[in-house]
């Protein structure tokens, strides 16, 4: 399985530099969803760095959409080869 910090790796690796802030919205999003472990921002509103932060909880929740699409795809790709394969032991 892929790693929260692999997912992030390879999402970040192309496109604009961002900062810390909003690598740290997408990861506690992504441990939210993944982890069930609660959201809570660690900047003061109307910061830059809280924009970031929250920024970065939009494309964290968008990452996890893609991740969720991915492995729901997998899984029916898995069951279609097991369904197929034990039609051919018929």
């Amino acid at each position: 399985m892929t790693t929260i910090a692999q997912l992030i790796d390879a999402t970040m690796k192309h496109g604009t530099p961002r900062s810390p802030e909003y690598r740290r919205g997408i990861e506690d999003v992504l441990r939210l969803k993944f982890g069930g472990q609660p959201i809570r921002c660690p900047f003061q509103p109307g910061t830059p760095q809280f924009d970031a932060y929250f920024s970065g909880n939009d494309r964290g929740h968008a990452i996890y959409r893609e991740e969720a699409q991915r492995q729901a795809e997998a899984e029916e790709a898995a069951r279609t080869r097991v369904f197929f394969a034990d039609a051919d032991a018929l």
